[in-house]
């Protein structure tokens, strides 16, 4: 499994990084309002879309590449279906 950085994939890296604290905090208003168990399903969904995703920016193995962006959206759907 290769992984490294190249100018494309830094520039994805770094918004990935920057979007996914703000979902964090912005979801915390919801914690109220829902059931506890979704809510940690919920946060369970968004991190592992988060690690998949910085995963994807970083593989240079496309086999990896294409199995971590396939596996991207698995979680998404579950949230955008809930």
């Amino acid at each position: 499994m290769a992984t490294g950085l190249d100018g494309l994939g830094v520039l994805f890296l770094l918004l990935t990084a920057s979007i996914f604290p703000p979902c964090y905090l912005l979801s915390r208003s919801i914690a109220n309002v829902a059931n506890y168990y979704l809510f940690l399903l919920f946060l369970l969904f968004l991190f592992l879309m988060e690690l998949l995703l910085l995963a994807v920016f970083q593989l240079l193995d496309l086999f990896f590449f294409y199995f971590c962006f396939e596996a991207v959206l698995i979680p998404m759907f579950l949230l955008i279906g809930q």
